[in-house]
């Protein structure tokens, strides 16, 4: 076709871009207003009730939050190590998060091989942080009476039963298990 007077130029193969008067924050504004001049509307035909008859509206939210009780990190050596006493030794890292308004408590278990008569152990905490430790049957039970966020450095000692001679080394016996109060 040969170009005749008021015919359309050829369509360009440039990509197609938007104006920069036109972008992101021209939108939000158009959008900001199309939302906002509805609102005014929405309370004027509130207003326009049958006289004699109000209008009112209740709102009740309420925020749940739900409980939660987390251990964030459980970080120990693979096993314990003998010191030259005799005992056997390891250090534990715990890290408890809670929300839960009574608190929580920790407990610290003995996993032993059957036939395994148990070692007396001890703790030895550099800083339970507002936690209190008493010993158990079956190992140690810390117990937090508010919720927080909790670092325990624990230190944890085995002495074998009179007579046995501690092994050089051994795999990580405790357990950790985390319970409401």
């Amino acid at each position: 076709m040969s170009a005749t007077r008021g015919a359309l130029p050829a369509p360009s193969t440039a990509p197609c871009r938007p104006s920069p008067a036109w972008g992101r924050p021209a939108a939000a504004l158009a959008l900001g207003l199309a939302v906002g001049l509805q609102a005014p509307a929405a309370r004027a035909e509130a207003r326009l009730a049958a006289p004699g008859q109000g209008a009112s509206a209740r709102l009740d939210f309420r925020i749940i939050i739900p409980p939660v009780i987390r251990l964030l990190e459980n970080r120990h050596a693979a096993e314990l190590q003998a010191d030259g006493q005799g005992r056997l030794r390891g250090e534990q890292t715990l890290v408890v998060l809670s929300n839960l308004k009574r608190g929580f408590c920790v407990t610290l278990r003995r996993h032993l091989p059957e036939g395994i008569v148990p070692p007396a152990w001890h703790l030895e905490d550099e800083g339970l942080g507002g936690l209190s430790a008493e010993p158990t049957a079956e190992g140690w039970r810390l117990c937090a009476a508010r919720p927080g966020r909790y670092t325990l450095q624990l230190r944890h000692a085995f002495e074998p039963p009179p007579g046995q001679p501690a092994p050089a080394a051994q795999a990580w016996p405790v357990w950790a298990d985390v319970a409401a109060l």
